[in-house]
């Protein structure tokens, strides 16, 4: 009898910590999804310390740390993730991402085999879920755009294109525009751009993108029609926050083209908006470094 009292207490104890960690972790979630990551990321590090074994708590501890261009944590953690759930494909995702931008950060060499990872990691997450869009849209992307020494395959990239026009027309309409402006008819990346924006208004990443491209065609009006749209109600989630289609990005474009037509207040308030809607230190560099390069500063 006494043993099985020990036995219930014993379970108890352990139930009861199960449920304070599930609390915690839904705390932490919730912070992440209101955008407030440095508190999110002191929780999820709480976590870590107890010794968790949710792939979840690492997954979004991750994702804090690309936010936060922080990406060689980011593999170790996703890594971490993968070991206890090899069939999650958001961390699978995510570590292909990661491998990504670390491979920016270091030597030629070492880039090229980071990117040949994670092209790797973009096919393991399809093969996890053939659905997958972000992994399908980033695929497609790389095929039909990079050359072949970073996974370039026009073939193989037109096959993906296919497939991604049957799961979301607008993020088709991005890869194919993206496919024309390199290899095929450079006229026709404007229309299907704006044909991507028409088709999900809300999406950052056509605007962002276009914006840039007609800030450097000198269309400035132009790129302030697409960009100044860009506001809270915009779709923001993890994946472009951490592929660095920040707001912040639309908001620097939008900045220097108002600069460009000489209008100090619209300049000022976007250049506010940039700023305060930074991620991190990478996300203030980058506002100096193309205000820099365009000579874009104060009037």
């Amino acid at each position: 009898m006494k043993s099985y009292r020990t036995l219930s207490v014993v379970l108890l104890i352990c139930l009861g910590s199960a449920i304070a960690a599930e609390s915690e972790f839904q705390e932490g979630l919730s912070l992440f999804e209101k955008a407030d990551y440095h508190a999110a990321d002191q929780v999820f590090l709480r976590l870590l310390s107890e010794g968790t074994s949710d792939p979840d708590v690492y997954y979004y501890s991750a994702l804090i740390d690309l936010v936060m261009s922080n990406p060689g944590e980011a593999i170790d953690l996703l890594s971490e993730a993968l070991e206890i759930d090899g069939s999650n494909v958001d961390a699978t995702y995510a570590l292909a991402k990661a491998y990504e931008f670390r491979g920016q950060e270091v030597n030629a060499i070492r880039g090229v085999s980071m990117a040949r990872r994670s092209n790797r990691l973009l096919k393991q997450a399809i093969d996890l879920d053939p659905r997958y869009l972000p992994a399908l849209k980033e695929l497609a992307l790389r095929q039909l755009s990079h050359p072949g020494i970073l996974g370039g395959d026009v073939e193989e990239g037109l096959v993906l294109l296919e497939t991604l026009s049957k799961r979301d027309d607008s993020a088709a309409l991005e890869v194919r525009a993206a496919y024309e402006r390199r290899h095929g008819d450079p006229t026709l990346f404007e229309p299907l751009m704006l044909e991507a924006i028409g088709k999900a208004a809300d999406s950052i990443s056509p605007r962002i993108i276009l914006g840039k491209a007609y800030f450097d065609q000198q269309r400035y009006q132009d790129a302030i029609a697409v960009l100044a749209p860009i506001s809270d109600s915009h779709q923001e989630d993890s994946w472009l926050l951490a592929e660095g289609l920040r707001k912040n990005r639309g908001h620097i474009f939008a900045a220097a083209s108002y600069f460009m037509l000489g209008d100090t207040e619209n300049f000022k308030r976007h250049e506010t908006l940039a700023r305060d809607s930074a991620m991190s230190e990478a996300d203030l560099d980058a506002i100096d470094y193309w205000f820099d390069r365009y000579d874009v500063g104060d009037y």
